[in-house]
């Protein structure tokens, strides 16, 4: 009988979160809690309904989570975490099993992925540099 994972075995599979302390994990969940993160990570899947780096490879799979291109828990300010969070241009949709490629076996997606996900980090970077604001 044919085998389909669930979202429980691809997160086995990709633990993004294996090497990093509970504290920082905490830290993290209490804003993915958020209604408001909720609210626009929905949104946005609803206007980008595919995963939009399989898109790049002609593939036609679901999204069902959402990437930040330049991760907002990187950033030391409240304020700049906080803009990167819930900045649209700075989200990605994406299946469970390639946000954990993206996080574990980045050398794994295509050059054409890669790329695109270049491209969106240069453009987030200028868009708040232009700003007078550094990440």
């Amino acid at each position: 009988m044919p085998y389909i994972p669930t979202p429980k075995d691809i997160r086995k599979k990709y633990n993004i979160h294996k090497d990093k302390p509970k504290t920082l994990i905490a830290n993290r969940y209490k804003y993915y809690r958020k209604p408001q993160w909720i609210k626009l990570s929905s949104a946005y899947r609803m206007i980008h309904p595919l995963d939009e780096l399989s898109i790049l490879e002609d593939k036609v799979i679901p999204a069902d989570d959402t990437h930040h291109i330049v991760s907002p828990f990187q950033q030391d300010n409240e304020i700049l975490l906080t803009l990167l969070l819930y900045d649209t241009d700075n989200l990605c949709a994406v299946s469970k099993h390639t946000h954990g490629i993206i996080h574990t076996k980045y050398n794994e997606l295509t050059n054409k992925q890669k790329q695109f996900l270049q491209q969106k980090t240069d453009y987030i970077l200028n868009k708040y540099k232009d700003r007078g604001i550094h990440t």
